[in-house]
């Protein structure tokens, strides 16, 4: 079977047929999906853990996804949702197994404040929200970093989470209505555009 690479951002087809190829065993198809996914499932797991653990985790995902590969299932969503659902697994695991009480420490990647709904001159707003976001029970928080700040769509929140589209769905109208009552307490009245 000849190799083809597809376009980096080629329809969902080409990224399905690579699936489909991995998943028969094709070495190069699983090599072509790592290429296409491994930055972001690395900025994903960097935002959330220091440099190192964020390296770790991102090789030990794509260990799982070659080993479990015969598991995903087409829903629609991009194969890197399945990924950053793995990824994410992991990094809950890791925090749960640490005995010795390790926290995260302040070696993260920002995420990027570049969707709120801010003037673009109010960098300090927008270092307040993203600020505010860490007083969201987990849950909400990461509904509101996945959808609005990272750009996933509902799809692929709901792989990553684990969670239908409806619930996602109802899970950012009350994520959406927390925040919008911390940045009102804090005197900040722009915020995320939830459209």
């Amino acid at each position: 079977m000849g190799q083809r690479a597809p376009a980096e951002d080629g329809p969902d087809h080409d990224e399905r047929d690579l699936v489909e190829r991995a998943t028969a065993g094709d070495r190069d198809a699983f090599e072509t999906l790592y290429e296409l996914n491994v930055q972001p499932v690395f900025a994903f797991l960097r935002a959330r853990a220091p440099r190192e653990l964020a390296e770790d985790l991102t090789a030990e995902t794509f260990c799982r996804a070659y080993q479990h590969i015969g598991r995903y299932e087409w829903r629609g969503a991009p194969y890197r949702a399945w990924l950053m659902r793995i990824a994410r697994n992991l990094l809950i695991a890791h925090w749960r197994s640490k005995a010795s009480g390790e926290h995260l420490s302040e070696d993260l990647e920002p995420i990027a404040a570049a969707h709120l709904d801010l003037d673009p001159t109010d960098q300090m707003a927008a270092a307040a929200v993203v600020e505010l976001l860490g007083q969201l029970p987990s849950r909400h928080r990461e509904v509101i970093e996945l959808r609005f700040l990272e750009e996933h769509s509902v799809a692929e929140t709901a792989v990553v989470l684990d969670l239908t589209e409806e619930a996602v769905r109802a899970l950012t109208l009350r994520a959406m209505k927390a925040l919008r009552k911390l940045c009102a307490d804090a005197g900040i009245s722009a915020l995320i555009d939830d459209e």
